[in-house]
């Protein structure tokens, strides 16, 4: 989905902290990418997520990671239902975690807590998806 340009500006305010660390930026209509050297920090509006998306990507090794869920085992941040909010708070959590954030191996074990909470509430997740799959048939 392309975000507005309104949406854009406001995203750009939010992350001109990368900037300063000497991130370069490049954007299209649908994302505006923060890079430097292998790292890629991408903001995006995905098409079928009432959510925006921050994904951080390394790509030395090629792996991507999803800043949301990072902060949710993290830190238990729920995020926003409105797609800019949600793009901004997860751009807080990146300036205040950015040590973190931009080392693959505190986003592998991040993954590995994502995976533990999935286990942890596998009942509650599949009642999900199951009203989710009846409510969009």
């Amino acid at each position: 989905m392309p975000i507005p340009a309104k949406d854009k500006n406001e995203i750009r305010e939010a992350a001109l902290f990368l900037e300063h660390y000497g991130y370069s930026v490049s954007e299209d209509e649908y994302s505006i990418a923060y890079s430097q050297n292998t790292i890629t920090i991408d903001v995006t509006y995905p098409p079928y997520g009432g959510e925006g998306s921050v994904g951080i990507r390394f790509g030395d090794t090629n792996s991507y990671f999803d800043i949301g869920w990072i902060a949710f085992v993290r830190t238990g941040r729920k995020g926003r239902s409105e797609k800019l909010e949600h793009v901004k708070e997860l751009l807080e959590y990146v300036r205040e975690q950015y040590p973190g954030i931009i080392d693959r191996h505190f986003c592998e074990e991040s993954m590995k807590l994502v995976d533990e909470y999935f286990k942890k509430h596998e009942k509650e997740c599949e009642i999900t998806k199951d009203t989710f799959l009846q409510a969009n048939r």
